[in-house]
């Protein structure tokens, strides 16, 4: 019986610092530290401007514009721009 529990404080004294060490880990400064260069490259206007061409609506608006174009054609449309969105993020 002795064994036992000796077994079991030892499994979870190992468990602790494993865990103590992982949080340690995840909340150094140095892993949320990120150069400035890194940074712009990130939240540069230009890498979101195919995203703004995207959310536009003058397109929409065009092709409403034309007789011809349906409301099936304008949600095949919307759907086709939504998903060209979701695999650009």
């Amino acid at each position: 019986m002795d064994l036992i529990t000796l077994a079991a404080t030892v499994i979870l004294m190992c468990l602790a610092t494993g865990f103590g060490v992982l949080f340690a880990r995840l909340t150094s400064r140095d892993r949320l530290h990120l150069p400035r260069e890194e940074w712009d490259g990130l939240f540069s206007l230009s890498r979101y401007k195919a995203m703004e061409r995207l959310l536009d609506e003058t397109d929409e608006e065009f092709l409403r514009s034309h007789q011809n174009f349906t409301r099936q054609e304008e949600k095949k449309f919307r759907s086709r721009t939504a998903s060209v969105g979701l695999v650009w993020t």
